[in-house]
């Protein structure tokens, strides 16, 4: 009998699930992040080889089983990249098969398993990924934190500690968000952010987690926590809008 595992790894959190090939959902099992260009190929293949072992032990596999792994993971779009993951995957996992693509090709083909469509994900990061109908593909954004990620939870967060800075600086408008943040944080004062933030003690996940911080300043009338959902949303629109006419899907239902 055949087992399947599927891990789909994002910049904050992984999932993980083992079935039969009849379908028969066996075992799920969560874990940590799983971006290569935020926590590098070992940390990486660490955390799979500990959802697989999770996985097979809730099962009550024990060992020798025909398993096929497929890991999409976000930060994996390079094929350079997924050979590297494949190889060192392999040296630490007993599977029959070992699969690496990114999280965006899994999400594609999940919700569109034949013909033109287009996924957009806003996690921890951002991209926008597509196909037409004769399975050409294209992307827009999901370039890091650095060069892109517009709209995504961490371009929130970190939205959401410019205007703490700006307002306690005196150059923005005052706004709930410095005295969320400084609780979130368990800070004395905005300021105090920044040691931590760029030392890497507060990590982009943190950030990111922020959004539901700015989501209900938003729900409550704060005008910069608005201000921030607004240009996020015409952010993640444009990647929408930008792969559309890469695709020359602009004109076309999908």
């Amino acid at each position: 009998m055949k087992y399947f595992i599927g891990i789909d790894g994002g910049g904050t959190k992984t999932d993980g699930i083992l079935m039969q090939e009849n379908g028969q959902v066996l075992a799920r099992l969560a874990g940590g992040a799983a971006n290569m260009q935020v926590v590098g190929i070992e940390r990486v293949c660490d955390e799979i080889k500990r959802l697989v072992d999770g996985l097979t032990a809730r099962a009550g596999l024990t060992g020798g089983e025909n398993i096929h792994l497929f890991a999409g993971l976000a930060g994996a779009g390079r094929p350079e990249d997924r050979q590297a993951l494949i190889a060192r995957l392999a040296e630490i996992i007993a599977a029959t098969k070992i699969s690496v693509n990114s999280d965006a090709i899994a999400a594609l083909y999940g919700a569109f398993p034949s013909g033109a469509g287009m996924i957009l994900i806003a996690g921890t990061g951002s991209i926008c990924y597509g196909k037409d109908r004769r399975d050409r593909h294209y992307r827009a954004g999901g370039w890091g934190y650095l060069l892109g990620d517009e709209g995504s939870g961490y371009f929130i967060g970190q939205q959401a500690i410019v205007a703490a800075l700006k307002s306690a600086d005196g150059r923005g408008e005052t706004t709930v968000l410095k005295q969320s943040i400084e609780a979130a944080f368990s800070l004395d004062s905005i300021e105090k952010i920044i040691s931590p933030l760029y030392s890497g003690q507060i990590s982009r996940a943190d950030v990111a987690a922020l959004a539901l911080v700015v989501f209900e300043a938003a729900r409550n009338g704060d005008h910069a926590a608005l201000h921030i959902i607004e240009k996020a949303g015409l952010d993640l629109g444009e990647l929408i809008v930008g792969l559309a006419r890469q695709a020359g899907l602009e004109q076309q239902r999908v």
